[in-house]
């Protein structure tokens, strides 16, 4: 089964983060892709999605009430 690939563009956008930063944080080793020559970088819905993943807060309290997380 293939996954859906993006260019370097198309996952900034649905990052919301330049094409700059998007190639810093790659080259940081912050998210998956693979480099195609000079110019060309590919991720997949899977790299942007673990990135996520990894990069989420969730906060503890919500006006000053506990917030129940659910069990996993």
């Amino acid at each position: 089964m293939s996954e859906e690939k993006l260019t370097l563009a198309e996952a900034a956008k649905e990052l919301r983060l330049s094409t700059r930063v998007l190639r810093e944080m790659c080259a940081a080793g912050r998210i998956g892709f693979v480099r195609l020559g000079k110019r060309h970088w590919l991720f997949t819905r899977r790299n942007i999605a673990e990135f996520l993943e990894r990069n989420s807060f969730q906060a503890k309290t919500v006006y000053g009430k506990p917030v129940k997380t659910p069990k996993h």
